[in-house]
C-alpha cells in the first residue's frame, strides 16, 4: 500500500503564514498560570463600563488617579458602587521616592477591598494600617460596614459624634530609637483624629464630600511634657479634648508618643492607632508599638 500526500504552494504560504502568527503572539502572562488565576486585572477607563464587566475583573488604580476621580461626586459614588460587586487595588504614586503614603482613609470609604502602601516606611499610613487590621482578632481581614457592601444603600447615613478623651498617664516608656542609654526623656503625647468628611445633611445621595485630596481631615489634641520621667509619667488630664467624629466606622485615633527635645525636633518613642468603631467608654489601657 503506498500513501501519498499532495500539498500545493498555497498550502506552504498558509502553513509559514500560521508559524509567523504563532510567534507575533507574545503573552504577559503565562496561560497556563492564567487559566489558574481567580481575578483578572483590567485597565479602567470609567466606572459605567466596569461595572458591566465580570465580578472576576479588578481594577488597580494608582494614587494620581484616585485623586482625579475624587474631583467629581460622580464618579465617587460610582465608584463606591463598582467595590460592591467587583474589587479595587489602590497603591502609591510612583513619584514617592522616599517610600511614604498616602492617607488610605479614603479609599477605606469608597470600599476598597485591596489598599497597598509602603510598609517599609514607618509612617503614619502605616500605623494607620496596622490599626485598621488589628481588628477581628488580627486576622487580617476587616468587615466593611454595611453601607459600603449594600447595592441600594452605599452611602454613610448615619450620624456624627463627639468622643472626649483624657490622657491620664503611661508607664515604662523606652528611649527613642532603642537606645539604651542617655538622658531620661520627657514625655508628652498627641491624639490625632483622622476622619474623612460627610455632607451635613445626611439626606443627599453623597453623603461622602467630593473634595479632591481634602476629603480626609485632621484633627490633633497635645498633652504637656513631663520632664525626666519615662518610667510612670502622669499627665492627668481633666478637661482632655472634645473630638467631633463626622465618620465613624472609618474614623481612627492615632496616639503617638514622642520625647521633647529643646534643640531639635521631638524623636518618636511609640505609637498606636484605634479605630472609632473598636472605642469603648471608660478607663482604658493602650498598647504601644515602636
Amino acid at each position: 500500500v503506498t500513501s501519498l500526500s499532495i500539498k500545493d504552494e498555497s498550502d506552504e504560504e498558509d502553513s509559514d503564514e500560521d508559524v509567523n502568527q504563532e510567534k507575533k503572539i507574545k503573552h504577559k502572562i503565562v496561560p497556563e498560570l492564567s487559566r489558574l488565576t481567580l481575578l483578572h486585572g483590567k485597565k479602567f477607563h470609567n466606572f459605567e463600563e466596569s461595572i458591566l464587566q465580570e465580578h472576576s475583573h479588578m481594577h488597580s488604580i494608582s494614587e494620581n488617579k484616585s485623586h482625579k476621580i475624587l474631583k467629581s461626586d460622580k464618579m465617587i459614588k460610582l465608584w463606591r458602587q463598582y467595590n460592591v460587586s467587583h474589587m479595587t487595588r489602590t497603591y502609591p504614586k510612583g513619584t514617592r521616592i522616599n517610600s511614604d503614603n498616602y492617607n488610605p482613609l479614603f479609599a477605606w470609604a469608597l470600599g476598597c477591598q485591596m489598599v497597598a502602601l509602603n510598609m517599609q516606611s514607618h509612617d503614619v499610613a502605616n500605623v494607620l494600617n496596622d490599626g485598621r487590621f488589628r481588628m477581628n482578632g488580627g486576622c487580617g481581614y476587616v468587615r466593611k460596614p454595611d453601607w459600603l457592601l449594600n447595592q441600594h444603600a452605599n452611602n454613610f447615613s448615619g450620624d456624627a459624634m463627639n468622643v472626649k478623651i483624657r490622657i491620664l498617664g503611661g508607664c515604662c516608656l523606652p528611649k527613642p530609637k532603642g537606645r539604651k542609654a542617655g538622658e531620661v526623656i520627657d514625655p508628652f503625647v498627641t491624639v490625632t483624629l483622622h476622619d474623612v468628611k460627610v455632607s451635613g445633611d445626611g439626606n443627599n445621595d453623597d453623603n461622602l464630600a467630593s473634595l479632591g485630596q481634602d476629603i480626609t481631615v485632621e484633627t490633633t489634641h497635645k498633652t504637656s511634657c513631663v520632664n525626666d520621667n519615662g518610667f510612670c509619667p502622669a499627665w492627668n488630664e481633666t478637661k482632655g479634648k472634645e473630638f467631633t467624629v463626622l465618620n465613624p466606622d472609618i474614623a481612627i485615633f492615632h496616639f503617638n508618643v514622642k520625647d521633647a527635645d529643646m534643640v531639635s525636633s521631638a524623636d518618636n518613642i511609640a505609637d498606636a492607632a484605634v479605630p472609632v468603631a473598636a472605642l469603648k467608654k471608660g478607663f482604658r489601657n493602650i498598647q504601644l508599638h515602636d
